[in-house]
């Protein structure tokens, strides 16, 4: 029989080996909640558990320093107060999702930080108890900032490479169709000049006649709107002072517009400038102020601004320029129907029109696009339907002042008659062109020999047409151009006046290749009978 001090001292081995374990187990219990704990605060996530009622119940020492927050300040406190008042609606939505399975969820939201405004991507999980009531929640946030600016970056960078492409496109259309249209208009026009030079006597058919003429204009305005988009149109730029010019085609307002419509002007006084196509930007700003009238089409209040703002690296980003710096803003705004987003996301679209079939081409925005673009500008567009838009325009400021404006030259009133006996050869591809050319020529007095093309017309000179006053060639021909044609002829007849022609500018025929000799001269197509005649005069009286 054991005695009573042996069984106490049993007893308090085992309660002693007892504590020893529970000791034990409370260390590895600490040990592995001291490593899961230093787990879960050394991530790069915020990590925040909330209890039934979204109190928060523990949050990381990140989600803390984030927010700018003390552990004391956020536990027993809700979280909603921290997210984008627009946000809030859909988190709310997505939590409820947790009361069902599978009792997860993600949403995206935007909170104020320390940093400011900060977008995160948080996913959720229920924590169920052992009756499957939810009775906590785990949340696992990122910060996605950077990747949804650079997401939209990225988007912002194809939508400019679709619309490059877009631009490429119509810009190899307009150069592939301009020498060709231009042939024709010049055609056309022409013969209607030369009836009218005919017969001027007959009323209507001279109204007839000058309606074609003007019509032959509108072609070929249509043709510099595709260069422009295709930013195929050669520019003159010179320093201007937005504001000076905005003032000089005020005049211009009230016959665009009409009586329905007021005008609002807030012009800066500032006396920047910037280096643009005077005559291009005139264009720019005519376009919007017809745009927004067309938006107007029962009357309303036109508001045209300009002012010299400073653009920040996000800004300048965003808007595609070249870098932050000083801009000219150059504004258009009207309180007409506005647009939807799905069409202005197609407003600088070539040949996009909402206007009824036969009221617009569709390349009034498009060549504002191209021209802004082409100056290294930007434009931006706002708009909501029923409250209007607004159309702004980015230069940027140059340091330089503008050179004194040259005055234009005087233009005759009359054709000059060519000097008497002149003998011109005519070369052009084209017997449209060239019958009509040969016609109108003719008439004025020139004694005028032509040739379909460059061989032709050398072997004229050489089977004996041995004095030409003046040659006028189309500088675009097959085996031969125009430009190749002069420098043979120049060498067979001393002293040979050249003027060449082409449905490009003279500017890109040269970018082309085509050799311009200082004392060549140069006409566009399509081209009135009276600024040929004044070109060939120039020519024919130089000394």
């Amino acid at each position: 029989m054991a005695r009573p001090d042996d069984s106490s001292a049993s007893l308090a081995a085992q309660l002693e080996a007892a504590h020893a374990r529970i000791a034990a187990l409370e260390g590895r219990v600490r040990g592995q909640t001291d490593h899961f704990r230093t787990l879960i605060e050394h991530q790069e996530d915020l990590l925040v558990e909330f209890d039934g009622d979204w109190v928060i119940r523990y949050a990381t020492p990140l989600y803390c320093e984030t927010f700018g927050k003390r552990p004391e300040d956020v536990s027993g406190k809700r979280f909603l107060p921290l997210i984008h008042e627009d946000d809030r609606p859909g988190v709310i939505a997505s939590l409820a999702r947790l009361f069902e399975p599978p009792y997860r969820t993600s949403h995206e939201e935007r909170a104020l930080t320390v940093s400011g405004w900060r977008r995160f991507q948080w996913s959720v999980s229920a924590i169920r108890g052992i009756d499957g009531q939810v009775i906590s929640h785990v949340a696992v946030g990122r910060d996605v900032t950077q990747q949804v600016q650079a997401e939209r970056d990225r988007e912002r960078l194809e939508a400019q490479l679709h619309q490059v492409q877009k631009m490429e496109a119509v810009g190899r259309l307009a150069g592939g169709i301009a020498h060709d249209f231009n042939n024709l208009l010049t055609s056309i026009r022409g013969n209607a000049e030369f009836a009218v030079d005919i017969d001027p006597g007959d009323g209507a058919l001279k109204e007839c006649l000058s309606e074609i003429t003007r019509a032959t204009e509108r072609g070929a305005e249509l043709v510099r709107q595709l260069l422009a988009f295709g930013r195929k149109q050669v520019i003159e730029p010179r320093s201007v002072q937005p504001a000076a010019l905005l003032r000089g085609i005020s005049a211009l307002l009230p016959s665009l517009l009409g009586e329905h419509i007021q005008v609002r002007r807030d012009l800066s006084e500032d006396t920047s400038y910037v280096r643009v196509d005077p005559g291009q930007l005139e264009q720019v700003l005519v376009n919007l102020v017809v745009n927004a009238r067309d938006a107007m089409p029962g009357g309303g209040q036109l508001g045209i601004h300009s002012a010299c703002v400073e653009l920040d690296v996000t800004t300048s980003r965003e808007l595609s320029l070249a870098g932050p710096g000083r801009y000219a803003r150059i504004r258009v705004v009207d309180d007409g129907i506005g647009m939807e987003p799905a069409l202005q996301s197609r407003i600088f679209e070539p040949f996009f029109t909402t206007k009824p079939e036969g009221m617009g081409s569709g390349l009034g925005l498009a060549t504002v696009f191209g021209i802004v673009e082409q100056h290294g500008g930007a434009i931006d567009v706002w708009s909501s339907p029923g409250q209007g838009s607004r159309f702004t325009v980015y230069l940027p400021i140059v340091e330089s002042d503008a050179p004194p404006a040259q005055p234009d030259p005087p233009v005759a009133a009359q054709p000059p008659s060519p000097p008497q006996g002149s003998r011109l050869l005519l070369v052009e591809d084209d017997d449209l062109v060239r019958r009509a050319v040969h016609r109108m020529l003719s008439r004025r007095g020139f004694e005028v020999f032509e040739a379909s093309s460059g061989p032709d017309a050398l072997a004229l000179v050489d089977e004996g047409l041995d004095r030409i006053d003046l040659l006028l060639s189309d500088v675009v021909m097959p085996v031969m151009g125009g430009c190749e044609l002069a420098q043979r002829l120049s060498e067979r007849l001393p002293g040979l006046r050249v003027l060449l022609t082409s449905g490009y500018s003279e500017e890109i025929v040269a970018s082309q290749g085509g050799v311009l000799a200082d004392d060549y001269g140069f006409i566009s197509k399509p081209y009135a009978i009276g600024d040929l005649l004044t070109k060939m005069h120039e020519l024919l009286e130089r000394p």
